[in-house]
């Protein structure tokens, strides 16, 4: 891995002629704790991420706000607002060339120059995640999945006049299920209910169907068809690459009320299949791993209430 900056006018006119492609970008809240997370927000720009078709070869163009309207997005116009090429990264992982390019460009925008000890500076300091396989969250998952590439990400759903603060995904991301559970499964914040999901990586899994059951028991809603979920920009739609979510969840009062502010919500599992059968079939599998994982019933707690009433 290594960066081609655009004073090197040779091989940076060959390196840029191999991008083929380009996409705007937002920066991922994953770099947040990096001092120039808060640069990419303060600065008036937008930004547009290629690569070559091989992936090989990434430049970040930063196009300043107010430019010319008759602007059109065009390929050169693209590359004329590059400063740096970044070449051979060691995986396809666009949050981290999204940063080590802007932090090129925050430098010579900031300073007017870039030292190639500040690129190598640079380069070491942004990681490259490597995602474990899927059978390190649940050995129990469908076997075609065990060796698949995951996150076990978390999210949040709001009820009217609730927030989110800038560290809460830091604050209850966790790394196993188990774990997961447990917060899912502890008295809940006022206004705000918590969901995990294991969510592959690398490649798309061809999951038709989900079940979308409490985990306690089996539901009675019928398997209903996956559709495309949105991307980091609201315009961008990509097919689900979530295989499991266990979440929490209280039935709404009416459509205008929302979710209720208060009240202890039920744990759901939802659970993805190529077939309605073959979904039904893996939520049963991965329903009884992860009762397993459930800490013990707390007195009063909704799913022991749940698990008394399944008994009846």
């Amino acid at each position: 891995m290594h960066i081609i900056l655009s004073t090197d006018r040779y091989k940076f006119t060959k390196a840029i002629g191999n991008i083929t492609s380009w996409d705007m970008q937002v920066m991922s809240c994953d770099h947040r704790d990096d001092p120039a997370y808060s640069d990419y927000w303060g600065v008036e720009y937008d930004f547009v991420l290629g690569c070559s078709e091989d992936k090989s070869s990434w430049g970040l163009a930063a196009l300043p706000w107010g430019r010319d309207e008759s602007f059109d997005g065009n390929a050169e116009t693209l590359r004329s607002a590059c400063t740096a090429i970044l070449v051979d990264p060691p995986s396809v992982r666009e949050d981290s060339i999204l940063m080590i390019l802007f932090r090129v460009f925050n430098e010579v925008r900031r300073t007017g120059r870039i030292s190639v000890q500040q690129t190598d500076e640079i380069l070491a300091s942004v990681p490259f995640r490597e995602y474990l396989p899927a059978r390190s969250y649940l050995p129990e998952l469908p076997e075609s999945w065990l060796s698949l590439p995951v996150e076990l990400c978390v999210g949040f759903s709001l009820s009217e006049g609730a927030c989110l603060y800038a560290s809460i995904f830091k604050e209850y991301s966790r790394a196993s299920l188990k774990d997961a559970l447990e917060m899912l499964c502890s008295p809940r914040i006022d206004g705000i209910m918590i969901q995990y999901d294991l969510v592959v990586r690398d490649v798309i899994p061809f999951l038709a169907w989900d079940v979308d059951w409490p985990l306690s028991r089996r539901g009675k809603e019928a398997p209903c068809k996956r559709e495309k979920v949105q991307g980091v920009l609201p315009w961008e739609y990509h097919a689900d690459q979530t295989v499991l979510s266990v979440y929490q969840w209280l039935p709404i009062r009416n459509i205008w009320a929302g979710i209720p502010y208060y009240g202890e919500p039920v744990v759901r599992l939802k659970v993805g299949g190529r077939s309605q059968q073959e979904a039904i079939s893996n939520w049963h599998r991965c329903a009884k791993a992860l009762r397993k994982l459930r800490p013990q019933a707390r007195p009063g707690t909704v799913y022991e209430v749940v698990q008394y009433v399944d008994t009846l």
